[in-house]
């Protein structure tokens, strides 16, 4: 139960790490200050590095809530149709290209 009350405060405080996408306006004023190229490619792995610690908590707390559910006595999980499955989450997000390396006409 330690472990789970764990896992679920640091998915809290994942989640509320977000990531500022400067508008197009800012990147032209702040032209090599602080909205650099090299700093924006910091922010991106800042970012993934994020989501991808989010899945991995995400798929221990599963884990975790499975383990506790195949502790359930057998006339419980025949009653509901069979062993109780959870199912996984699909990674289907695919990622898109950004404006700004489509170039000057899109394409």
């Amino acid at each position: 139960m330690n472990k789970k009350q764990r896992i679920e405060e640091a998915l809290f405080k994942l989640k509320k790490v977000v990531l500022f996408k400067p508008t197009a306006l800012e990147l032209h004023q702040a032209r090599g200050v602080m909205l650099s190229r090299v700093q924006r490619q910091e922010d991106r792995r800042h970012w993934e590095a994020v989501q991808r610690k989010k899945v991995k908590l995400e798929q221990q707390l599963l884990d975790l809530k499975s383990k506790e559910n195949q502790g359930l006595p057998q006339q419980e999980s025949l009653q509901n149709g069979g062993p109780l499955v959870l199912p996984k989450k699909a990674l289907t997000r695919v990622k898109s290209k950004s404006r700004m390396s489509m170039g000057r006409y899109g394409y």
